[in-house]
């Protein structure tokens, strides 16, 4: 995957794995994060401004942006975007649209190569488990995380939409859709990989 393509589509990125400081978030952010972790903190202060990097290339200005948290978890975007975070330790990303272009959309960035067979049996259906098979044992850990993060990424995207707990194992991907457990309505959506340095990122935009 190319990002231009995304942007081309009407998406808005942003990826970092810069320094941070906690100067960067209002008051309400940094209470959301104030009984947690050095690491946990950095990690969401990251997260944000990559959020607000992406929704400032949508014209919105940096100074007026409060990203809070809703009950249910998500993120509180301005009115008319949807969005969403993602990050690991050292680096996040975030990806925003209009409502009127996309229902939702779902990210997710990890580590490359660290879906390792022993915790195959936990992520992966009896189908996945044998498309993995089907590469050599050199691209296996590759694959495994590429298919593992293409679902995370869909998690997040039918969340807002269904506000339904799927487990990792109630969906299964099987080039180029998801299939599911349960019965759930969806917007027709597109999945995409790309790589960046020692990262995979994967998003379910629809």
């Amino acid at each position: 995957m190319d990002l231009n393509e995304l942007k081309e589509l009407g998406l808005f990125l942003h990826f970092s794995g810069e320094g941070v400081d906690h100067s960067f978030l209002t008051e309400q952010e940094a209470e959301l994060i104030s009984n947690r972790h050095a690491s946990y903190q950095q990690n969401f202060i990251r997260g944000r401004i990559c959020a607000k990097r992406a929704l400032e290339s949508m014209g919105f200005r940096m100074d007026d942006l409060e990203l809070l948290r809703l009950p249910d978890g998500q993120v509180s975007w301005p009115e008319g975007v949807v969005g969403s975070i993602s990050h690991t330790d050292g680096f996040a990303g975030a990806i925003v649209g209009w409502k009127s272009d996309f229902q939702s959309v779902g990210l997710d960035i990890e580590k490359k190569n660290r879906v390792h067979p022993s915790i195959w049996d936990r992520v992966f259906t009896e189908n996945e488990k044998e498309i993995l098979l089907q590469y050599s044992k050199e691209l296996h850990a590759e694959k495994a995380t590429e298919i593992f993060s293409l679902k995370e990424a869909f998690y997040k995207f039918q969340w807002p939409l269904t506000n339904r707990f799927l487990g990792m194992r109630d969906v299964e991907w099987d080039i180029p859709q998801f299939f599911f457990s349960e019965s759930i309505s969806l917007p027709s959506y597109r999945c995409f990989l790309t790589v960046d340095g020692h990262h995979q990122i994967a998003i379910v935009a629809g």
